[in-house]
């Protein structure tokens, strides 16, 4: 069965054929989709890698050619439009090529998050265009607060506008072992999985944080105004703070509070807690 990954130039398509290869599973099987073949190629130069441009229907369809399945890590294009036709070219040319299932990473509750409005019509296309599918919606990646870890070991407060709003935070390698793990397992088709685990708020983030690093942190709370000026000064474009602010005021809001086991299901164990995780991060 050969199996096509997008964005393998970027850390979470990295991490999936990472995966793929641990579990032994056959590299002349594993086909790499990306832009720039040259540095797909310097990545990860045991599999074959394909041109594929999201942007180009023609060159997509013949870059899933042969292929069984395919994993459609989405992508960082900030037009929302413009994601979302990159993200139905894909589908488009995975039912062109007749393929026997795509797997698409979306995110927590789409339709409550504006960050989700891709995501959202990327599904609505999946689901009504014949393809078999599996859709996980994957809550955040711990790395995606990074910056908020290296302001503690640095002594600055933590600043949020998120308030008392939960989220889910597990390591990016456990999400992408899990998209490896549908990938190559004989799933039911045509299904929605909810990855999300360590449910936390930032006061719940911040005393684990100070159990890890073994001192005390501060966690400044800021209205959602101060938020996007805060950003602004850190040289974030206009709309992009916007955008940022809204979408934490959504996580306030609950667009992150998600609670499922099949994270747990999917993985074959339970994911890691947020201790150990944020342990492994900082290795």
């Amino acid at each position: 069965m050969k199996i096509g990954i997008t964005g393998v130039t970027g850390h979470f398509g990295y991490d999936v054929v990472k995966d793929l290869i641990n579990q032994g599973y056959n590299t002349k099987n594993i086909i790499g989709l990306a832009r720039n073949v040259e540095k797909a190629k310097k990545q990860v130069p045991s599999i074959e890698i394909r041109k594929a441009d999201f942007d180009n229907l023609e060159l997509m369809e013949k870059a899933l050619q042969g292929l069984d399945r395919v994993l459609l890590v989405s992508t960082k294009e900030p037009d929302p439009q413009k994601r979302i036709v990159q993200h139905t070219n894909v589908i488009k040319a995975a039912k062109h090529n007749h393929l026997s299932l795509l797997v698409y990473t979306s995110g927590t509750k789409p339709d409550q998050n504006p960050l989700g409005f891709a995501h959202m019509k990327t599904e609505e296309f999946l689901q009504s265009s014949s393809v078999p599918y599996i859709i996980l919606r994957n809550n955040y990646y711990l790395e995606v607060k990074l910056n908020d870890i290296q302001r503690a070991i640095n002594n600055q407060p933590i600043v949020t506008n998120v308030g008392k709003g939960k989220f889910g935070l597990a390591l990016r390698s456990e999400y992408a072992q899990a998209a490896a793990n549908v990938l190559i397992k004989p799933l039911a088709i045509n299904q929605t999985y909810n990855l999300t685990a360590n449910l936390v708020d930032y006061a719940t983030f911040v005393s684990t944080l100070e159990k890890v690093l073994n001192k005390p942190v501060k966690l400044k709370n800021i209205t959602d105004d101060e938020m996007e000026k805060a950003m602004i000064n850190n040289r974030i474009s206009d709309p992009v703070a916007s955008l940022m602010t809204k979408a934490n005021a959504a996580i306030r809001n609950g667009a992150g509070d998600e609670v499922s086991d099949d994270f747990k299901k999917l993985l074959g164990r339970q994911p890691k807690g947020l201790e150990e995780s944020i342990k492994a991060l900082l290795k």
